[in-house]
């Protein structure tokens, strides 16, 4: 650290993804660029693992699949080149390494840098797309190998660490954030006043809308039940999304910066809904949402009880119909309290700048133990 800094690049292939809610690592980023100790760099891997897993949802046992093996060990090694020459050029001294990309790209840096400090975010198993239990369970003990060979691992959730099982010792829970200047934008729409007037009301929701983790289908089907109950309504989805039997009423803005998304966002949205999710994960779009003070209907799962309290949400079941239902019980002012429905102060501990301090403050830690 020759010139007081921190050198620290952040590698994922997620730096450009198009959607409103933003990602992870991005957000990181961001929060390290503010601080004056630091340096920072970035670097996006090549489309690897995480990706195809995305366009191929379940992946049954097949010759396809023996052959794919072999092929995911060379495209790992193939993916690190660039990032290698990166981090020996600029003399990094921490790698945050968000795991969307193949772990296995981890365990060749760590071979190839033994005294990097390498900072792991974990927020899903890279694993669990294999139907085929002898895949998925050959492929979980490399990822909590490499798992055990970094320098931190940051779980989301204890309920991800838990439903991983592991156990290593170099571990610790660091939940997701939000933007801090989210707290900032005042808010347009009133949902109390959307009820009131009995006016069209408006649903929203921030992020990628796919086959593999958020559902087209689920929100056709929660406006096809909204419809039953004949609830006026329009949905808006800000991010991709592969449509193939288009609503009227369901409105699409794929491409918009994630700034743009969220003053479009908080003008015109009355209710926002985060589709059920797995019971370990804790969606970054939660914190936003709560951060922008928008009444939120969900599925309260385990991951998100670590953060939250569940009266601070309008709580349903993981159905659409059950969703159908819980928007008609607001439509219907069943709740006189919707505006006062706000998270507490636990969410102000959970911004990105404060995950950046604890990430820094364990990097001198370890360091400082080394030495």
């Amino acid at each position: 650290m020759s010139n007081g800094k921190v050198r620290i690049c952040f590698h994922s292939n997620m730096f450009n993804a198009a959607h409103g809610g933003g990602n992870h690592t991005r957000e990181m980023y961001e929060a390290f660029q503010d601080h004056t100790k630091v340096e920072v760099f970035k670097h996006s891997s090549t489309k690897g693992f995480a990706d195809t897993r995305i366009h191929n949802p379940k992946r049954s046992f097949s010759i396809r699949n023996l052959f794919a093996i072999p092929y995911f060990f060379y495209r790992s090694l193939k993916g690190i080149f660039s990032l290698c020459q990166l981090l020996k050029q600029k003399n990094i001294h921490m790698l945050y390494f968000r795991h969307d990309v193949d772990f296995l790209q981890l365990y060749y840096i760590r071979l190839i840098f033994p005294k990097l400090h390498i900072a792991l975010e974990v927020n899903a198993s890279s694993t669990e797309a294999f139907e085929d239990a002898f895949l998925a369970n050959f492929l979980k003990r490399i990822e909590l190998f490499v798992f055990s060979r970094v320098n931190v691992v940051y779980f989301i959730t204890n309920s991800l660490k838990q439903y991983l099982n592991y156990h290593g010792s170099n571990s610790q829970i660091l939940p997701n954030g939000f933007n801090r200047k989210l707290l900032s934008i005042v808010r347009k729409r009133d949902l109390q006043k959307t009820i009131e007037s009995n006016q069209t009301i408006t649903l929203g929701f921030l992020g990628v809308v796919n086959n593999f983790i958020y559902r087209y289908e689920f929100i056709k089907e929660l406006s096809d039940h909204l419809d039953k109950k004949r609830i006026s309504h329009r949905i808006i989805l800000f991010g991709q999304a592969h449509v193939l039997e288009p609503k009227s009423n369901i409105e699409i803005f794929p491409y918009l910066s994630k700034w743009k998304a969220i003053e479009l966002f908080c003008n015109e949205v009355d209710i926002a809904i985060n589709l059920p999710v797995r019971d370990y994960t804790q969606p970054q779009k939660v914190f936003e949402y709560a951060a922008l003070k928008i009444p939120i209907v969900l599925h309260f799962n385990k991951g998100l009880k670590e953060v939250f309290n569940e009266e601070e949400f309008f709580p349903c079941n993981s159905t659409a119909e059950s969703y159908a239902s819980k928007i008609e019980e607001i439509k219907k002012g069943k709740y006189n309290f919707i505006n006062s429905k706000k998270t507490d102060c636990k969410l102000f501990g959970h911004t990105w700048h404060s995950n950046r301090d604890i990430v820094l403050s364990d990097f001198f830690k370890l360091n400082l133990a080394k030495n």
